[in-house]
This record gives C-alpha cells, sequence and structure tokens, in this order.
C-alpha cells in the first residue's frame, strides 16, 4: 500500500451523488472527506466484525489472484511485441531483398 495519498475514483448516480453531497454538507464536510472517512470507518467496522485475520487472508487471495493475471497479462503484451518485432525484421529482410534483385 502507497504510504502517501491516492486518489480513488468510482462511478455513482446523480441521485446517490446528490445524497452524498447534502449529507456531506449537513455533516459540515468536503464531499471527498465525507466519503472518505464514511469507506474508512465502515471497512474498519467490517475487520473489526469479521476479523482482521480474514480479511487480510481474502486480501492475500486477491493479491495473488492480481499477480497471476498480471503475469498473463504480460507474457500476452510480450508475444504481441515478438511478433511485431518479427513482422519488422521480415519486412526489412524483404527490402534487402528487392534490393538485391
Amino acid at each position: 500500500m502507497p504510504n502517501d495519498s491516492s486518489p480513488v475514483s468510482f462511478r455513482i448516480s446523480n441521485e446517490e451523488r446528490a445524497l452524498l453531497e447534502a449529507v456531506a454538507h449537513y455533516m459540515g464536510e468536503t464531499l471527498s472527506n465525507f466519503i472518505r472517512r464514511s469507506a474508512v470507518t465502515l471497512a474498519q467496522s467490517i475487520v473489526d466484525n469479521d476479523s482482521p485475520d480474514v480479511v487480510l487472508k481474502g486480501y492475500r487471495e486477491m493479491l495473488a489472484r492480481k499477480a497471476s493475471w498480471d503475469s498473463d497479462q504480460l507474457a500476452g503484451l510480450e508475444r504481441q511485441l515478438q511478433r511485431s518485432v518479427n513482422r519488422g525484421a521480415a519486412a526489412v529482410a524483404a527490402r534487402q531483398k528487392d534490393r538485391q534483385d
């Protein structure tokens, strides 16, 4: 996890945004601070109720799946890049052959 703050974005409906803005204003907070505080409070409550070990286990499983997905994506990218290199080399060889003929 990063040590400093990092942005998080998500989509909500106009009605949900209006509700959040109204409550944030009522609480005397910015929308960003209200959402951040509410999300962190809820997350801490879930950890307290469900056990830190259970939450941590789920997080580790998610990271393992993500690492696998990332390596699969990287392998696919490497294959695509190698095909591009091969096409480029074939094109260069064809031009050289044409020049020789």
